[in-house]
């Protein structure tokens, strides 16, 4: 989330956010599972975030004191032999699966290099573990310990967390705390009090809706709005009815004046970035900026190259888009991707928006062909569907929704992002060269 935080210390939980263990830690607990007849469903939904220790004595209460450890220590041990035994599989095949690795964005937030099996980092000078606490999380002795040691006070910390009971450890302690999405849904990590909630790591360097996100913040702390809701849900959608669905108080006068009050704040937060920016920004780091996505320069110069080679009636591409028109097109120019397309559809020449049909089509109609010869490019599961109600097909992007969201609306294609789409002419048709996901099942 694009905000700035000023703290004596991060104090990071470990499993779920800087190295994922999951594979080698869900095997072991099958093993203990069938020595113990445990209900395994159970247990690996509720033992992440809790120690071994307390996990053990919840589900096996027949162990006790020197029984107890020596399983604890045997359960720890075998996690370690699971993985180093894959970790030797993976170098034969190449495959990490079922290896201790790192998380996303976590070895380049943290710079350094050999975080132990996982390669993330140096081990930290403060390392709390369970042997070191006499209560775990959710009890907040354990980043109690960690500002400690660390000589901060915990109120001046931030916590970065995957699991429900460490954020409850964190906000229990006094610290800001920072979820992450790895391990549990963003919802549960409202609920137990994350200040913020993104993904997971990389999301603290890498937003491509970053100045949105900003702004999202902003009105959700005026209005009271449910923040996890507006980040998840209201993507592809006008702002004007983001806010009607919302915020049903507001006139259709005052929605509309709050809709352009939104976008317009976009546009500052992105200046104002781009300008303290030390290099240009860039799809892979935007640095707080509104920036183009990869592959999106380079498969418009390829379009419109083609078109002007052969002067063709058609320019072969127009932007339909949910944002109010003086945004959309200010947003865009920002970028420098390439000058504006002859049609360009925003939210205020349609009287309904995605996921109706109406864009689109619109779309289509000041371009002057056939919607069913069109292909529609989205990223947000209510552009799909918009984009199939109106008779098109249609490529989804995941660069901002995961692909099964964009499958399940009926997207025909679905790639990371326009660098996998390569465009030429074949008389007045454009041809486009998808390397596309393969469709999954869906049941």
């Amino acid at each position: 989330m694009p905000v700035e935080v000023e703290v004596d210390t991060v104090l990071f939980d470990m499993d779920g956010t800087l190295i994922d263990s999951t594979p080698a830690v869900n095997a072991t607990w099958v093993e203990f599972a069938k020595q113990y007849q445990l209900d395994i469903d159970h247990v690996l939904h509720y033992a992440h975030g809790h120690r071994t220790v307390e996990n053990l004595k919840r589900y096996i209460p027949s162990l006790e004191g020197d029984d107890l450890m020596k399983e604890v220590v045997r359960f720890e041990s075998r996690v370690l032999e699971i993985a180093e035994a894959n970790l030797q599989r993976a170098k034969e095949t190449g495959s990490t699966e079922g290896t201790i690795i790192p998380m996303p964005g976590a070895k380049e937030l943290l710079v350094e290099k050999g975080f132990r099996a996982a390669d993330v980092a140096d081990p930290p000078r403060a390392f709390v573990t369970s042997d070191l606490c006499s209560k775990g999380k959710p009890d907040p002795e354990p980043y109690l310990k960690g500002a400690e040691l660390s000589h901060a006070d915990a109120s001046r910390c931030i916590v970065v967390e995957d699991a429900p009971p460490g954020v409850v450890s964190g906000k229990r302690a006094g610290a800001r705390v920072l979820g992450l999405r790895t391990t549990h849904d963003g919802g549960r990590m409202w609920d137990q009090g994350a200040d913020w909630v993104v993904p997971d790591l990389s999301y603290t360097l890498v937003s491509s809706t970053a100045a949105l996100s900003a702004v999202w913040v902003e009105f959700a702390k005026q209005y009271n709005m449910d923040l996890d809701d507006l980040l998840e849900n209201s993507h592809g959608k006008r702002t004007v009815e983001n806010l009607q669905e919302r915020l049903p108080q507001l006139t259709p006068e005052q929605a509309l004046s709050e809709a352009y009050r939104f976008e317009d704040r976009i546009i500052e937060i992105s200046d104002e970035n781009r300008s303290k920016a030390k290099t240009e920004p860039t799809a892979s780091k935007p640095q707080g900026s509104i920036v183009g996505l990869p592959g999106v320069k380079e498969l418009l110069k390829q379009i419109n190259d083609g078109a002007a080679s052969q002067k063709r009636a058609r320019p072969g591409w127009a932007i339909v888009t949910s944002a109010t028109g003086d945004y959309a097109r200010k947003a865009f120019l920002s970028t420098k991707t390439s000058d504006l397309p002859q049609v360009f559809v925003s939210s205020d020449d349609v009287n309904k928006g995605k996921p109706n049909p109406e864009p689109y089509k619109k779309g289509a109609d000041l371009s002057n062909v056939d919607i069913t010869k069109c292909i529609v490019v989205e990223d947000a599961p209510a552009g799909v569907l918009s984009g199939k109600r109106a008779g098109a097909r249609v490529l989804g992007l995941k660069t901002t929704h995961d692909a099964k969201r964009l499958w399940l609306q009926g997207a025909d294609f679905v790639v990371d992002d326009l660098s996998k789409v390569q465009a030429r002419w074949e008389g007045d048709k454009v041809v486009l060269t998808i390397d596309s996901d393969e469709r999954p099942s869906l049941e």
